[in-house]
């Protein structure tokens, strides 16, 4: 069931109505934009393991120590950089645009960068479970926000998307996942 938006803060009166996004939408763009993500993983992985000589044995890649540290900080610091960069910048990821969602306060205005980092720093929070907590927050807040948007002071709207827009995202979503199956396959053999 679709909910009108109630601005937590009474300051500003929104004056047309902003539909908030739907919890499923919200977990479809997450799912996408995790998917889109996944040849960061086996990039920044294989770049970590090709500069410290290590090679591929039996189609697949170890990394120990502080390589493996050293991996996963900047897939962390990449991830992050994703989601505030995007977020803040066009108010929305390539999943949220797919979805046709889009990020901004709880009075309806764009967020700042600020917000963006807020919302963000505390996903690894909503992620605990498989987002599962970030979940059952969504769905028991009143404008379906995750801890990362209670914080932040931000709701994910309905967004209305150009079609070849999104057209354009959705082939090009799936000739990252081609291009992902194809390096995985490539370097597996």
């Amino acid at each position: 069931m679709d909910k009108l938006a109630t601005p937590e803060l009474p300051v500003l009166i929104v004056a047309q109505p902003f539909r908030v996004a739907r919890v499923g939408d919200r977990v479809v763009a997450t799912l996408l934009d995790q998917i889109a993500l996944i040849p960061v993983l086996f990039l920044t992985i294989f770049a970590i393991g090709i500069k410290n000589g290590e090679g591929f044995e039996n189609g697949t890649m170890e990394l120990h120590g502080g390589d493996a540290l050293s991996a996963f900080f900047l897939i962390f610091l990449l991830w992050m950089t994703y989601y505030i960069a995007a977020e803040a910048l066009f108010g929305g990821t390539l999943g949220k645009f797919m979805m046709g969602i889009k990020v901004a306060t709880t009075l309806c205005e764009p967020i700042t960068f600020g917000q963006a980092i807020v919302r963000n720093l505390l996903r690894p929070i909503d992620s605990i479970g498989l987002y599962l907590l970030g979940l059952s927050v969504a769905i028991s807040s009143t404008n379906n926000q995750r801890v990362g948007d209670l914080a932040a002071g931000t709701m994910i709207f309905e967004a209305k998307t150009d079609r070849k827009f999104s057209t354009f995202l959705w082939i090009w979503w799936m000739a990252i996942g081609v291009g992902a199956d194809l390096l995985a396959t490539r370097f597996a053999l």
